[in-house]
Protein backbone atom coordinates (compact mmCIF):
# COMPACT_ATOMS: atom_id res chain seq x y z
CA UNK A 1 0.00 0.00 0.00
CA UNK A 2 1.12 3.54 -0.75
CA UNK A 3 3.82 4.41 1.75
CA UNK A 4 4.05 8.00 0.50
CA UNK A 5 0.71 8.72 2.16
CA UNK A 6 2.03 7.31 5.44
CA UNK A 7 4.96 9.74 5.54
CA UNK A 8 2.72 12.58 4.36
CA UNK A 9 0.21 11.98 7.13
CA UNK A 10 2.97 11.76 9.72
CA UNK A 11 4.28 15.10 8.47
CA UNK A 12 0.80 16.68 8.51
CA UNK A 13 0.08 15.19 11.93
CA UNK A 14 3.14 16.93 13.38
CA UNK A 15 2.14 20.13 11.60
CA UNK A 16 -1.39 19.80 12.92
CA UNK A 17 -0.06 19.44 16.46
CA UNK A 18 1.92 22.62 15.87
CA UNK A 19 -1.24 24.21 14.50
CA UNK A 20 -2.91 23.86 17.90
CA UNK A 21 -0.14 25.98 19.40
CA UNK A 22 -0.31 28.38 16.44
CA UNK A 23 -4.05 28.90 16.96
CA UNK A 24 -3.46 29.71 20.63
CA UNK A 25 -0.60 32.04 19.71
CA UNK A 26 -2.77 33.74 17.06
CA UNK A 27 -5.41 34.33 19.72
CA UNK A 28 -2.79 35.96 21.99
CA UNK A 29 -1.43 38.04 19.11
CA UNK A 30 -4.91 39.32 18.28
CA UNK A 31 -5.29 40.51 21.86
CA UNK A 32 -1.89 42.23 21.70
CA UNK A 33 -2.41 43.82 18.27
CA UNK A 34 -5.21 46.07 19.42
CA UNK A 35 -6.05 48.57 16.66
CA UNK A 36 -7.42 51.09 19.15
CA UNK A 37 -4.11 51.03 21.00
CA UNK A 38 -2.25 51.56 17.74
CA UNK A 39 -4.39 54.60 16.90
CA UNK A 40 -3.84 56.05 20.39
CA UNK A 41 -0.06 55.58 20.07
CA UNK A 42 -0.02 57.33 16.70
CA UNK A 43 -2.11 60.23 18.00
CA UNK A 44 0.21 60.68 20.99
CA UNK A 45 3.23 60.50 18.68
CA UNK A 46 1.79 63.19 16.39
CA UNK A 47 1.16 65.46 19.37
CA UNK A 48 4.70 64.98 20.70
CA UNK A 49 6.20 65.66 17.27
CA UNK A 50 4.13 68.85 17.05
CA UNK A 51 5.25 69.96 20.53
CA UNK A 52 8.88 69.28 19.67
CA UNK A 53 8.67 71.28 16.45
CA UNK A 54 7.16 74.25 18.34
CA UNK A 55 9.26 73.94 21.46
CA UNK A 56 10.63 77.19 22.97
CA UNK A 57 13.36 77.21 25.57
CA UNK A 58 13.52 79.76 28.38
CA UNK A 59 17.00 80.94 29.30
CA UNK A 60 17.86 79.97 32.85
CA UNK A 61 14.52 78.14 32.99
CA UNK A 62 15.57 75.98 35.90
CA UNK A 63 16.86 78.92 37.93
CA UNK A 64 13.69 80.94 37.32
CA UNK A 65 11.52 77.96 38.17
CA UNK A 66 13.38 77.50 41.44
CA UNK A 67 12.93 81.20 42.28
CA UNK A 68 9.21 80.96 41.54
CA UNK A 69 8.93 77.91 43.76
CA UNK A 70 10.82 79.65 46.55
CA UNK A 71 8.58 82.73 46.31
CA UNK A 72 5.50 80.49 46.39
CA UNK A 73 6.72 78.92 49.65
CA UNK A 74 7.40 82.40 51.14
CA UNK A 75 3.96 83.66 50.06
CA UNK A 76 2.32 80.67 51.72
CA UNK A 77 4.37 81.35 54.86
CA UNK A 78 3.32 85.04 54.95
CA UNK A 79 -0.33 84.10 54.49
CA UNK A 80 -0.08 81.60 57.33
CA UNK A 81 1.51 84.23 59.61
CA UNK A 82 -1.21 86.79 58.73
CA UNK A 83 -3.88 84.19 59.44
CA UNK A 84 -2.29 83.45 62.84
CA UNK A 85 -2.16 87.18 63.72
CA UNK A 86 -5.80 87.64 62.74
CA UNK A 87 -6.68 84.72 64.95
CA UNK A 88 -4.73 86.36 67.82
CA UNK A 89 -6.64 89.64 67.32
CA UNK A 90 -9.91 87.74 67.46
CA UNK A 91 -8.84 86.04 70.68
CA UNK A 92 -7.89 89.40 72.24
CA UNK A 93 -11.29 90.86 71.36
CA UNK A 94 -12.93 87.85 72.96
CA UNK A 95 -10.86 88.42 76.13
CA UNK A 96 -12.17 92.02 76.34
CA UNK A 97 -15.73 90.88 75.82
CA UNK A 98 -15.61 87.96 78.25
CA UNK A 99 -13.94 89.93 81.04
CA UNK A 100 -16.27 92.92 80.75
CA UNK A 101 -17.34 93.95 84.35
CA UNK A 102 -20.99 94.70 84.83
CA UNK A 103 -21.73 97.64 87.22
CA UNK A 104 -23.37 96.43 90.49
CA UNK A 105 -25.59 98.84 92.49
CA UNK A 106 -24.42 98.39 96.12
CA UNK A 107 -27.44 100.27 97.54
CA UNK A 108 -29.81 97.97 95.68
CA UNK A 109 -27.92 94.96 97.02
CA UNK A 110 -28.22 96.30 100.63
CA UNK A 111 -31.93 96.92 100.17
CA UNK A 112 -32.45 93.34 98.98
CA UNK A 113 -30.67 91.99 102.00
CA UNK A 114 -32.74 94.25 104.36
CA UNK A 115 -35.95 93.02 102.86
CA UNK A 116 -34.76 89.51 103.46
CA UNK A 117 -34.13 90.61 107.01
CA UNK A 118 -30.45 89.90 106.86
CA UNK A 119 -28.17 92.09 108.94
CA UNK A 120 -25.24 93.54 106.95
CA UNK A 121 -22.59 95.41 108.84
CA UNK A 122 -20.87 98.44 107.42
CA UNK A 123 -17.76 96.27 107.11
CA UNK A 124 -19.55 93.93 104.70
CA UNK A 125 -20.79 96.82 102.56
CA UNK A 126 -17.26 98.26 102.36
CA UNK A 127 -15.96 94.80 101.33
CA UNK A 128 -18.45 94.60 98.47
CA UNK A 129 -17.38 98.00 97.21
CA UNK A 130 -13.72 96.93 97.39
CA UNK A 131 -14.39 93.76 95.42
CA UNK A 132 -16.23 95.67 92.77
CA UNK A 133 -13.41 98.18 92.47
CA UNK A 134 -10.81 95.35 92.23
CA UNK A 135 -12.59 93.59 89.38
CA UNK A 136 -13.10 96.83 87.54
CA UNK A 137 -9.40 97.67 87.84
CA UNK A 138 -8.44 94.10 86.71
CA UNK A 139 -10.72 94.33 83.69
CA UNK A 140 -9.33 97.73 82.67
CA UNK A 141 -5.76 96.42 82.89
CA UNK A 142 -6.61 93.35 80.78
CA UNK A 143 -8.46 95.50 78.29
CA UNK A 144 -5.48 97.87 77.90
CA UNK A 145 -3.10 94.90 77.40
CA UNK A 146 -5.43 93.30 74.83
CA UNK A 147 -5.81 96.58 72.94
CA UNK A 148 -2.01 97.01 72.86
CA UNK A 149 -1.68 93.48 71.46
CA UNK A 150 -4.37 94.12 68.85
CA UNK A 151 -2.62 97.26 67.68
CA UNK A 152 0.72 95.45 67.59
CA UNK A 153 -0.75 92.54 65.58
CA UNK A 154 -2.39 94.98 63.14
CA UNK A 155 0.98 96.64 62.49
CA UNK A 156 2.59 93.24 61.91
CA UNK A 157 -0.22 92.28 59.51
CA UNK A 158 0.29 95.53 57.63
CA UNK A 159 4.03 94.84 57.24
CA UNK A 160 3.43 91.21 56.23
CA UNK A 161 0.74 92.22 53.73
CA UNK A 162 3.15 94.65 52.10
CA UNK A 163 5.83 91.98 51.89
CA UNK A 164 3.24 89.49 50.59
CA UNK A 165 2.27 91.87 47.79
CA UNK A 166 5.91 92.34 46.86
CA UNK A 167 6.57 88.57 46.78
CA UNK A 168 3.40 87.95 44.81
CA UNK A 169 4.39 90.58 42.25
CA UNK A 170 7.88 89.10 41.91
CA UNK A 171 6.45 85.63 41.36
CA UNK A 172 3.91 86.90 38.80
CA UNK A 173 6.75 88.53 36.84
CA UNK A 174 8.76 85.26 36.80
CA UNK A 175 5.71 83.21 35.78
CA UNK A 176 5.09 85.63 32.93
CA UNK A 177 8.65 85.04 31.71
CA UNK A 178 8.11 81.28 31.87
CA UNK A 179 4.70 81.37 30.19
CA UNK A 180 4.70 79.33 26.95
CA UNK A 181 8.30 78.23 27.47
CA UNK A 182 9.71 74.96 28.76
CA UNK A 183 12.82 73.51 30.26
CA UNK A 184 15.52 71.53 28.45
CA UNK A 185 14.82 68.56 30.75
CA UNK A 186 11.22 68.47 29.59
CA UNK A 187 12.41 68.60 25.99
CA UNK A 188 14.59 65.56 26.60
CA UNK A 189 11.65 63.79 28.25
CA UNK A 190 9.55 64.44 25.15
CA UNK A 191 12.27 62.96 22.94
CA UNK A 192 12.52 59.95 25.23
CA UNK A 193 8.74 59.42 25.12
CA UNK A 194 8.82 59.74 21.33
CA UNK A 195 11.42 56.96 21.15
CA UNK A 196 9.27 54.79 23.44
CA UNK A 197 6.22 55.33 21.24
CA UNK A 198 8.18 54.49 18.09
CA UNK A 199 9.43 51.29 19.71
CA UNK A 200 5.93 50.32 20.85
CA UNK A 201 4.58 50.94 17.36
CA UNK A 202 7.43 48.94 15.82
CA UNK A 203 6.70 45.97 18.11
CA UNK A 204 2.98 46.28 17.40
CA UNK A 205 3.53 46.33 13.63
CA UNK A 206 5.91 43.36 13.84
CA UNK A 207 3.26 41.42 15.75
CA UNK A 208 0.71 42.36 13.09
CA UNK A 209 3.03 40.95 10.41
CA UNK A 210 3.63 37.87 12.53
CA UNK A 211 -0.12 37.47 12.96
CA UNK A 212 -0.63 37.69 9.19
CA UNK A 213 2.14 35.13 8.63
CA UNK A 214 0.69 32.65 11.13
CA UNK A 215 -2.84 33.10 9.84
CA UNK A 216 -1.55 32.44 6.33
CA UNK A 217 0.34 29.37 7.56
CA UNK A 218 -2.79 28.18 9.34
CA UNK A 219 -4.88 28.48 6.15
CA UNK A 220 -2.18 26.85 3.99
CA UNK A 221 -1.88 23.95 6.42
CA UNK A 222 -5.62 23.51 6.47
CA UNK A 223 -5.60 23.43 2.66
CA UNK A 224 -2.89 20.73 2.72
CA UNK A 225 -4.91 18.69 5.22
CA UNK A 226 -8.09 19.06 3.19
CA UNK A 227 -6.18 18.13 0.01
CA UNK A 228 -4.72 15.11 1.79
CA UNK A 229 -8.18 13.98 2.90
CA UNK A 230 -9.46 14.41 -0.65
CA UNK A 231 -6.53 12.35 -2.00
CA UNK A 232 -7.28 9.66 0.59
CA UNK A 233 -10.73 9.24 -0.91
CA UNK A 234 -9.07 8.51 -4.26
CA UNK A 235 -6.55 6.23 -2.57
CA UNK A 236 -9.35 4.21 -0.99
CA UNK A 237 -10.77 3.60 -4.45
CA UNK A 238 -7.34 2.69 -5.82
CA UNK A 239 -6.49 0.12 -3.16
CA UNK A 240 -9.99 -1.20 -2.64
CA UNK A 241 -9.32 -4.28 -4.78
CA UNK A 242 -5.94 -4.80 -3.10
CA UNK A 243 -7.56 -4.73 0.35
CA UNK A 244 -10.13 -7.27 -0.85
CA UNK A 245 -7.29 -9.53 -2.05
CA UNK A 246 -5.51 -9.22 1.29
CA UNK A 247 -8.71 -9.98 3.18
CA UNK A 248 -9.38 -13.01 0.96
CA UNK A 249 -5.83 -14.31 1.42
CA UNK A 250 -6.03 -13.84 5.21
CA UNK A 251 -9.28 -15.78 5.26
CA UNK A 252 -7.75 -18.56 3.17
CA UNK A 253 -4.85 -19.00 5.59
CA UNK A 254 -7.05 -18.73 8.70
CA UNK A 255 -9.48 -21.29 7.27
CA UNK A 256 -6.73 -23.89 7.57
CA UNK A 257 -6.78 -23.36 11.33
CA UNK A 258 -10.40 -22.56 12.14
CA UNK A 259 -13.80 -23.55 10.79
CA UNK A 260 -14.87 -19.89 10.77
CA UNK A 261 -12.19 -17.97 8.88
CA UNK A 262 -10.96 -14.66 10.26
CA UNK A 263 -10.95 -11.31 8.55
CA UNK A 264 -8.31 -8.67 7.97
CA UNK A 265 -9.66 -5.18 8.63
CA UNK A 266 -7.75 -2.39 6.84
CA UNK A 267 -9.06 1.09 7.50
CA UNK A 268 -7.67 4.42 6.27
CA UNK A 269 -7.71 6.95 9.11
CA UNK A 270 -8.22 10.46 7.75
CA UNK A 271 -8.47 12.09 11.18
CA UNK A 272 -5.45 13.62 12.90
CA UNK A 273 -5.95 12.22 16.36
CA UNK A 274 -2.90 10.08 15.60
CA UNK A 275 -0.30 9.87 12.84
CA UNK A 276 -1.41 6.35 11.89
CA UNK A 277 -2.80 6.11 8.37
CA UNK A 278 -3.50 2.42 7.91
CA UNK A 279 -5.25 0.79 10.81
CA UNK A 280 -4.59 -2.89 10.12
CA UNK A 281 -6.37 -5.26 12.48
CA UNK A 282 -6.52 -9.03 11.96
CA UNK A 283 -9.62 -10.52 13.57
CA UNK A 284 -10.51 -14.11 14.40
CA UNK A 285 -13.75 -15.09 16.08
CA UNK A 286 -13.31 -15.72 19.81
CA UNK A 287 -9.88 -14.09 19.64
CA UNK A 288 -10.20 -13.08 23.30
CA UNK A 289 -8.48 -16.42 23.96
CA UNK A 290 -4.72 -16.00 24.45
CA UNK A 291 -3.98 -19.04 22.25
CA UNK A 292 -6.16 -17.81 19.41
CA UNK A 293 -4.60 -14.36 19.80
CA UNK A 294 -1.15 -15.89 19.24
CA UNK A 295 -2.33 -17.81 16.18
CA UNK A 296 -3.75 -14.57 14.80
CA UNK A 297 -0.18 -13.23 14.86
CA UNK A 298 1.10 -16.38 13.15
CA UNK A 299 -1.52 -16.16 10.38
CA UNK A 300 -0.80 -12.46 9.84
CA UNK A 301 2.94 -13.15 9.57
CA UNK A 302 2.25 -15.90 7.04
CA UNK A 303 0.22 -13.40 5.01
CA UNK A 304 3.12 -10.92 5.00
CA UNK A 305 5.51 -13.65 3.87
CA UNK A 306 3.10 -14.79 1.19
CA UNK A 307 2.92 -11.28 -0.27
CA UNK A 308 6.67 -11.17 -0.92
CA UNK A 309 8.50 -14.44 -0.14
CA UNK A 310 11.81 -13.18 -1.54
CA UNK A 311 11.98 -10.00 0.54
CA UNK A 312 13.51 -11.73 3.57
CA UNK A 313 13.23 -15.41 2.69
CA UNK A 314 12.26 -16.76 6.11
CA UNK A 315 9.99 -16.30 9.11
CA UNK A 316 11.07 -16.63 12.74
CA UNK A 317 9.07 -16.96 16.00
CA UNK A 318 10.20 -17.54 19.57
CA UNK A 319 8.63 -19.97 22.02
CA UNK A 320 6.38 -17.26 23.53
CA UNK A 321 4.13 -17.51 20.46
CA UNK A 322 3.28 -21.18 21.10
CA UNK A 323 3.21 -21.29 24.91
CA UNK A 324 -0.59 -21.00 25.16
CA UNK A 325 -1.51 -22.49 21.78
CA UNK A 326 -3.19 -25.87 21.51
CA UNK A 327 -0.88 -28.63 20.14
CA UNK A 328 -3.30 -29.31 17.23
CA UNK A 329 -2.91 -25.71 16.09
CA UNK A 330 0.87 -25.93 16.53
CA UNK A 331 0.95 -29.00 14.28
CA UNK A 332 -1.16 -27.21 11.63
CA UNK A 333 1.19 -24.21 11.85
CA UNK A 334 4.25 -26.39 11.32
CA UNK A 335 2.61 -28.16 8.37
CA UNK A 336 1.79 -24.82 6.75
CA UNK A 337 5.29 -23.43 7.30
CA UNK A 338 6.97 -26.54 5.86
CA UNK A 339 4.71 -26.50 2.80
CA UNK A 340 4.74 -22.77 1.92
CA UNK A 341 7.90 -21.24 3.44
CA UNK A 342 11.43 -21.46 2.15
CA UNK A 343 12.64 -21.46 5.72
CA UNK A 344 10.86 -21.31 9.06
CA UNK A 345 12.70 -20.93 12.36
CA UNK A 346 11.05 -21.17 15.76
CA UNK A 347 11.92 -22.06 19.33
CA UNK A 348 9.45 -24.21 21.26
CA UNK A 349 9.20 -26.08 24.53
CA UNK A 350 10.20 -29.75 24.02
CA UNK A 351 7.00 -31.06 25.63
CA UNK A 352 4.86 -28.87 23.41
CA UNK A 353 6.81 -30.04 20.36
CA UNK A 354 6.50 -33.76 21.16
CA UNK A 355 2.76 -33.42 21.81
CA UNK A 356 2.32 -31.54 18.51
CA UNK A 357 4.07 -34.39 16.61
CA UNK A 358 1.09 -36.60 17.44
CA UNK A 359 -1.10 -34.52 15.11
CA UNK A 360 1.18 -34.30 12.05
CA UNK A 361 3.17 -36.67 9.83
CA UNK A 362 5.06 -33.93 8.03
CA UNK A 363 7.23 -32.90 10.97
CA UNK A 364 9.80 -35.24 12.48
CA UNK A 365 12.28 -34.97 15.30
CA UNK A 366 14.92 -34.71 12.57
CA UNK A 367 13.62 -31.21 11.93
CA UNK A 368 15.15 -30.15 15.28
CA UNK A 369 18.32 -28.18 14.55
CA UNK A 370 19.40 -27.36 18.11
CA UNK A 371 18.36 -28.52 21.55
CA UNK A 372 18.94 -26.04 24.36
CA UNK A 373 19.29 -26.89 28.06
CA UNK A 374 20.50 -25.16 31.22
CA UNK A 375 24.00 -26.29 30.25
CA UNK A 376 23.73 -25.96 26.49
CA UNK A 377 22.69 -22.36 25.89
CA UNK A 378 22.10 -20.62 22.58
CA UNK A 379 25.24 -18.47 22.79
CA UNK A 380 27.02 -20.63 25.34
CA UNK A 381 26.58 -18.18 28.21
CA UNK A 382 24.03 -16.18 30.26
CA UNK A 383 23.33 -12.53 29.55
CA UNK A 384 22.24 -10.23 32.34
Amino acid sequence: MNYEFVTKKEYLYKKNEMLKNIIQYIKELKEETNQEKKVELKEELEKIEYDLSNYEFAEEFQELQEKADKLTKEIISFRNKIAILKREIKQRKEIIEVNRVEEVDIKELVRIYEEAKFFLSEQVVNHLEAVQKFHKTLYENRKKEALRDIEKFKQEIKILSTQLQQKDAQRAEILKLLEGKKALEEYHNLIKRKEQLLEELRILEEKEKELERYEKEKVELQIKIDTFKRDLIELKQQIKSQIEKLTTKFREISSLFYERPGILSIELKDDFKSKILYKIEPKIHADDSSGIGMMKIFIYDMLLYNLNPNLIGFVSHDNYLFDLVDERQIATAFDYAKKYLNQYICSINDTKFKNALQFTKNIQEDDIILTLTEKDKLFGEDFE
